[in-house]
């Protein structure tokens, strides 16, 4: 059987990041109470399909055909229902794959279900003609997932693959051009990134479209084709947990650069006296003065580039005046042909390289940050979303404020958490024993509801912190090398 291939609308698709301003806001705090009870709605689609599903064996081929051409409606679905059913799913299975495609947050407690949960809803979805980016926390993870949904979806024609953590570029681009890829939410991110930094940030669809005509193609080294249906494996650790730390691509600059550098500032410091011309405070640190100011004026009329600045140009010079006073075998040492510093000292950003300078040593270049993003606004830039974890009850609003995923229970989970006492304060701890010394039942139930408390309260100030965070990251924009829009 050939190999079914999901065409996309666009070469790279993805979202513009919704922000988060005061009517974005305003729009999911009216709707969270219908998001609640969407799980309703799911529910009775399914009854729909149930009802309607035909009772002879569907071909792969109708199954590919009617749900390419008709998309994921009501008479597709059916036929996609009946076929799940041939592979031995249950209601509460094809009830889970059914609010994935319909992007919410599923929550399933059993792994095992979780696996036939994805490979279900990502047929449904390849063959409609999205590509399914199967998120997951790490790469053992990723190895593990593959596999299973292969063995699901193989007979369907449709092909799975799974990216790792150092593999080629070349691999991560065949990887990419599956209908299903599984990959760790971390090397999803990194390849992002990549991508973001070889395009130009205003070039869109239009432009690149353009650019092939006359054999231009701005997308032929890239990563990745675009975002354009996300299911995330364990949300609680990925959309949670980590949905504030950025991920950061570093670069390193021309050390041929560095050199002409550093080596302009160490000349231009060695013209300046101490006294007239700065003075030396506690820690090394270089005030320049007045008369300071005006002598590199002078000295740096006739430089080009940065050096004009004359605040950058007070700021190197002030740099090269610190490491010239540095003393090797104190502040540093020299080992062959490389500077080091000692462990655990902050260096200044260049200090490294005015040493190298002043030494006489090849200079190195810098390691800069060449872009940077949050997962937050990563997952929010794909078109599609969905999400499993082995728990909702204390995140849903999160999700559906942050994300835009209601939520829907296919397993429920057993039992209640156990509270935990090492939350209690000073002040908790002297009730909770002054109580059981009254009842020890009454002190311990004492105990677990202010546990319990203090928990919800840790979770909500956690939360503010992340919502605060992703308003301030919209606000300032510098945050992350990339905070425009869609491409």
């Amino acid at each position: 059987m050939s190999e079914w291939l999901a065409p996309e609308a666009t070469r790279y698709p993805e979202r513009t990041d919704p922000g988060f301003g005061w009517w974005q806001r305003l729009e999911r705090s009216l709707l969270v109470w219908p998001a609640r009870y969407r799980h309703l709605w799911v529910r009775r689609e399914l009854a729909r399909l149930e009802a309607s599903a035909p009772g002879a064996t569907v071909p792969i081929e109708t199954l590919r055909n009617r749900i390419r051409l008709d998309g994921l409606t009501a008479g597709p679905l059916a036929l996609w229902h009946a076929w799940a059913r041939e592979q031995g799913a249950d209601s509460n299975m094809i009830s889970g794959a059914l609010a994935l495609i319909r992007n919410m947050a599923i929550q399933c407690v059993e792994p095992s279900s979780q696996g036939e949960m994805i490979a279900f809803a990502s047929a449904a979805i390849a063959l409609s003609g999205r590509t399914v980016h199967v998120l997951t926390p790490d790469d053992a993870c990723a190895l593990e997932l593959e596999p299973e949904l292969q063995a699901h979806l193989q007979h369907l024609g449709i092909r799975v693959a799974a990216i790792e953590s150092g593999s080629p570029v070349k691999q991560r681009r065949m990887g990419y051009k599956a209908a299903v890829t599984v990959v760790s939410a971390r090397e999803a991110l990194r390849d992002y990134l990549y991508d973001r930094l070889q395009r130009r940030p205003r070039q869109g669809e239009i432009t690149r479209k353009l650019g092939r005509l006359v054999d231009v193609d701005h997308l032929e080294d890239a990563r990745m084709f675009g975002l354009p249906f996300g299911i995330i494996v364990d949300a609680n650790r990925i959309l949670i947990e980590q949905a504030c730390e950025p991920l950061t691509v570093a670069g390193r600059t021309d050390p041929d650069h560095e050199r002409t550098w550093a080596e302009t500032a160490l000349a231009l410091a060695r013209n300046l006296e101490e006294g007239p011309h700065y003075t030396v405070e506690a820690d090394l640190r270089i005030q320049l003065t007045e008369t300071g100011h005006r002598h590199l004026d002078q000295c740096a009329s006739d430089l080009p580039g940065v050096w004009r600045n004359s605040h950058r140009r007070s700021t190197d010079v002030s740099l090269a005046l610190r490491a010239l006073r540095l003393e090797p075998g104190r502040h540093y040492r020299l080992e062959g042909q490389r500077v080091e510093l000692p462990a655990g000292t902050p260096a200044p950003e260049g200090m490294v390289q005015l040493l190298e300078a002043r030494e006489g040593v090849p200079v190195t270049g810098r390691t800069v940050a060449r872009g940077k993003l949050t997962f937050q606004r990563f997952f929010r830039r794909y078109q599609r979303l969905a999400a499993l974890c082995s728990d909702t009850r204390h995140i849903r609003d999160e999700l559906w404020r942050i994300y835009g995923l209601s939520s829907f229970i296919a397993v429920p989970a057993s039992g209640k958490p156990t509270p935990d006492l090492s939350l209690l304060s000073e002040t908790d701890t002297r009730f909770v024993h002054a109580v059981s010394g009254i009842s020890e039942s009454l002190g311990r139930q004492s105990g677990n509801v202010l546990a319990s408390w203090r928990m919800r309260r840790r979770r909500k100030a956690a939360e503010r912190l992340r919502r605060n965070l992703l308003k301030l990251d919209n606000q300032l924009g510098n945050m992350t090398a990339f905070s425009g829009r869609a491409e």
